[in-house]
């Protein structure tokens, strides 16, 4: 019997150990991850300076050939996003600082503070190139907001009834949340499909993802989530969004749209900028015809390039605009017929103004070019 009992507690002390191993390489997986999310401000660092964390855990987690399948693969009209996005140029709009959990932490809520070092010109270029690459694979997937499908009576069959309870039948060999078979059979013997609320609770009971849930957490509702948006959690509000609701849930859109709508209203557009949600945030805005502010705040800090990687992106969404068909050939001029079809006085003298001296640079760089160039061909 005693040797039972060693043996027994033997193997709990090993057991102990393995777990105590396996949360300390949790440990160093989360801090390491916590690169993903400075690799933002690796893209706007100097070349000959980058910051690596103690024992580079950078180099360890990447892996080029794992990333590569799991990077999106983009329309033209989301690179084109994705670019005004990441545009050297820095933030959009009202830099505001967030007030919720700091960028420097780990999901735990930890703080991962980064390692500063001087590198040669070579690696810190290839180091900012890989984490290019890394963040790529991060773009927030297109997601499957089709609604479910409603409730179709199949047949009615008296004989059948059961007057206690409602029987409820799930197929759970295949399918995807919307195709599913899921039938109700009703107490006076009607036979339907699910409704999208019974579907949406079958599929949470057999088929549940990590963090899902069928109740709103309490900060979503409505309530709370005016008091979040003045605090400047906007991406907070969205993580917890996207990872305990589904989006075919009507309550996943309604709270989606009144962040996007309140970061427009306020014009706050750098709070997203360097998030996962950019993607998601400029389609909304190009599929609703909301892209006036966000081009405003472009055109203020005499962004061209963005500007009209911006209206470019719109007329791929809306070809049938008539500054569409002029954008096609001329996407500057594409720029200037968006905003004169807004009718907005003040857009239109801005981007007029912002082409205008562009265009006065190339021709003064043009201008000093050409002496040098002389120069050249004549030695």
């Amino acid at each position: 019997t005693r040797t039972q009992q060693h043996r027994r507690s033997s193997a709990t002390a090993a057991a102990l150990q393995r777990r105590m191993a396996a949360s300390s390489a949790s440990a160093v997986l989360l801090r390491a991850a916590g690169v993903a999310r400075q690799a933002r401000s690796l893209h706007t660092r100097a070349p000959a300076l980058a910051f690596i964390y103690k024992g580079d855990p950078f180099v360890k987690m990447y892996n080029p050939a794992a990333e590569q399948q799991k990077t999106v693969k983009l329309s033209e009209k989301d690179l084109l996003i994705v670019q005004v996005g990441r545009s050297p140029a820095g933030p959009i709009g009202s830099s505001i600082p967030q007030k919720g959990r700091s960028a420097e932490t780990d999901s735990g809520g930890k703080h991962v503070l980064p390692h500063f070092q001087l590198l040669p010109e070579a690696e810190a270029i290839k180091l900012v190139q890989a984490a290019s690459q890394l963040l790529d694979s991060k773009v927030e997937s297109p997601v499957d907001a089709r609604p479910l499908p409603e409730s179709v009576v199949l047949s009615k069959n008296p004989s059948l009834a059961n007057k206690r309870i409602r029987m409820v039948f799930t197929d759970t060999s295949g399918g995807d949340d919307h195709t599913r078979t899921i039938l109700v059979r009703e107490t006076d013997g009607t036979l339907r499909t699910a409704t999208p609320e019974e579907r949406d609770r079958c599929n949470q009971t057999f088929f549940a993802r990590p963090h899902t849930t069928l109740r709103l957490p309490a900060l979503l509702e409505e309530k709370n989530l005016h008091v979040a948006l003045k605090e400047n959690m906007h991406v907070e509000v969205l993580n917890m969004l996207s990872r305990t609701t589904l989006p075919y849930r009507p309550d996943f859109g309604r709270v989606q749209r009144t962040v996007f709508d309140d970061v427009d209203e306020r014009r706050v557009y750098s709070l997203l900028q360097s998030s996962k949600h950019w993607l998601g945030f400029a389609n909304y805005l190009i599929r609703e015809h909301k892209i006036v502010g966000l081009l405003t705040s472009l055109l203020d800090k005499s962004r061209l390039t963005d500007s009209v990687n911006l209206v470019k992106a719109y007329h791929l969404a809306h070809p049938t605009l008539a500054s569409a068909k002029t954008g096609a050939s001329n996407p500057t001029a594409g720029l200037l017929a968006f905003a004169e079809s807004t009718k907005l006085q003040k857009l239109v003298q801005l981007a007029t103004d912002v082409v205008q001296t562009a265009a006065a640079k190339e021709r003064q760089q043009q201008k000093s070019d050409s002496p040098q160039q002389q120069q050249q061909q004549q030695q």
